[in-house]
């Protein structure tokens, strides 16, 4: 006896002939005779597997009729991947991924990381959270009929790493120069637990503004995945005094 499942649809046909099931899903065969069993999955659909007497997961299967065997053959949709939300969080981020035929899915992936975990919220809608060491790329759904992957790209942050500044002190609107790692999506620079929004950053380095308030100690970033600190301390100095000039003269 042959029985279908999953959420697809398709047909299965015997050699030598005798089962053509969608219509025909069972016969009779000569004992000692084998038996070869061909899935075609019908379009939008795949093939997804055997189970009973049959135990492979892809193409044609033999069987021995040694005596009464059960067969099922899967077909599962064929799932698509839409669009997610939102388009960027750092790790534990929850990010919902909307689709088509994700019923069965058994795997989420955020470019080349496994999610730990996910829920399947409907056929059309699954959510996961970004899993540590996640990094900026495409999203993949996997279910029994293939992996469905998002043309659009889901930035991913990482927390900051501060390394070496110059100067290494200065007064209140002095450029400082650091470099470092992760500085995507920076939101603020401090100094000494000042923070300021007057920097550009340019890939590995960044620049920014002693702000006016900032005492002595670490310089930090931040960014939507957290703060990163420098192992040193700038040290801000007092503003020059300015220079008065005497412009009187004097007659002889």
């Amino acid at each position: 006896m042959l029985f279908r499942s999953g959420t697809g649809s398709g047909t299965v046909a015997s050699n030598p002939t005798g089962i053509s099931c969608g219509t025909t899903c069972s016969a009779l065969f000569g004992a000692g005779s084998i038996v070869t069993l061909t899935p075609s999955p019908a379009t939008g659909s795949a093939f997804a597997g055997w189970s009973g007497a049959c135990s492979a997961t892809s193409g044609p299967c033999s069987i021995l009729m040694s005596g009464a065997r059960s067969v099922t053959a899967a077909f599962y949709l064929i799932p698509t991947v839409t669009g997610f939300s939102p388009s960027s969080g750092s790790a534990g981020s929850l990010v919902t991924i909307t689709g088509t035929n994700l019923t069965g899915a058994t795997k989420v992936t955020f470019n080349r990381t496994d999610a730990t975990s996910f829920t399947l919220l409907s056929a059309t809608s699954i959510s996961a959270p970004i899993p540590p060491d996640a990094t900026t790329g495409l999203i993949r759904v996997t279910t029994p009929a293939g992996t469905a992957t998002s043309t659009a790209t889901l930035t991913i942050y990482q927390r900051p790493t501060v390394g070496d500044f110059s100067p290494g002190w200065g007064p209140a609107g002095t450029a400082v120069t650091v470099s470092g790692s992760n500085f995507a999506g920076v939101l603020a620079v401090g100094v000494g637990g000042v923070e300021t929004t007057a920097f550009t950053v340019s890939g590995s380095s960044l620049v920014f503004i002693v702000p006016r308030s900032a005492s002595n100690g670490l310089v930090t970033v931040r960014n939507p995945a957290g703060t990163g600190s420098s192992s040193t301390i700038f040290t801000v100095t007092p503003m020059p005094a300015p220079l008065l000039v005497d412009r009187k003269s004097t007659r002889l």
